[in-house]
């Protein structure tokens, strides 16, 4: 079963690379429909751009032009599908209950708000991330509207599934104001930068049809990515690639990759299956061999890495594994320096 996490986008660069942080280890495939703001430069995401107005857009079948986009022969019937604005988050926690239920979906989830940073709650939840199933996208009729009708008395707000977080005004006002009257333009006629600094200032939420109150002081462990003051983004990830199965691999990784040509599954490891190609593509001695090298960028790039990141690749049974920094990976050909 894999999970397709599909964003509706406007400017919001740094919510967005904590996100597919926040998911890297539920989400298989990011894409982002991109309604405006600056170019998005992610290696790990797919970015469609959007030539109109997501009100306008979301009376399309959009459903069925993402379905094509990814293809259909690549997508199973128990796949499942995140349909959400940047800011609305769903939790790890409920995706994976998410992941062992048999619905009717798509599901709607009653978020918790959380405004200007991850320890001030709001009074009130935001109704608004969308989950469904592959199976359930192809059997409901009328699949695009239902997906953001969830704004409406069309739900009964004690059937949606409750869970995720809403997070709005994060990382600076001037960066925030643009997706907030874009998102919000009925609640948000009055909203300035100073206005909203006004509203941070004094523990306030900013939506205007919401009765003004204080924002509640709060701990969430699980938002620390999220957290601004966090350097989390930028610490050091350890990756080990090895090509041969390893009993005892030092518990200082981050992630541990085996790189087969056979379709197994190995529990605590990752396998990254390498299917024997039928066509030769280059010269080589040891064709396969560095085959299996060079597809060691495919596996890279899933995995939502730093440049800095280190990359330990074991290729033989004796001797350490050759580091590698992702920068000096990413832009080459690995069989010519590994």
């Amino acid at each position: 079963m894999k999970i397709f996490d599909i964003v509706f986008f406007y400017n919001e660069h740094e919510l967005l690379n904590r996100r597919i942080e926040y998911l890297k280890k539920v989400v298989n495939h990011t894409i982002v429909l991109n309604f405006g703001g600056d170019y998005i430069e992610n290696d790990f995401v797919t970015v469609i751009p959007v030539l109109e107005h997501f009100n306008e857009f979301k009376k399309k079948r959009f459903v069925k032009m993402i379905i094509n986009f990814i293809g259909k022969k690549n997508i199973s019937y128990k796949d499942k599908f995140i349909f959400s604005k940047t800011f609305e988050i769903p939790s790890v926690e409920i995706l994976k209950k998410f992941s062992l239920l048999h619905t009717q979906g798509p599901i709607i989830l009653d978020q918790t708000t959380y405004i200007h940073k991850i320890t001030k709650k709001s009074l009130y939840k935001n109704i608004g991330c969308a989950l469904s199933s592959y199976s359930d996208l192809l059997l409901h009729p009328n699949v695009d509207a239902l997906l953001f009708e969830n704004k409406t008395s069309f739900f009964d707000r004690e059937n949606l599934l409750q869970g995720g977080y809403c997070l709005l005004n994060f990382y600076g006002c001037e960066s925030s104001l643009p997706s907030l009257k874009y998102w919000f333009p009925e609640y948000t006629q009055n909203l300035t930068p100073e206005v909203l600094k006004n509203f941070q200032s004094r523990n306030q939420n900013i939506l205007s049809y919401e009765r003004p109150h204080a924002l509640i002081n709060t701990t969430n462990e699980d938002l620390k990515v999220f957290d601004y003051k966090n350097d989390y983004l930028q610490q050091t990830k350890k990756i080990y690639i090895t090509f041969f199965y390893e009993k005892d691999i030092p518990n200082i990784y981050d992630e541990i990759v085996y790189i087969s040509e056979n379709n197994i599954q190995i529990e605590g490891i990752k396998t990254w299956f390498v299917k024997k190609p039928l066509k030769i593509y280059y010269k080589s001695k040891k064709y396969f061999e560095d085959y299996k090298k060079n597809d060691i960028l495919r596996c890279l790039r899933s995995l939502n890495l730093n440049n800095e990141d280190e990359i330990h690749i074991k290729t033989k049974t004796v001797g350490s594994p050759t580091v590698f920094e992702y920068k000096d990976l990413k832009d080459s050909i690995p069989s010519e320096i590994i």
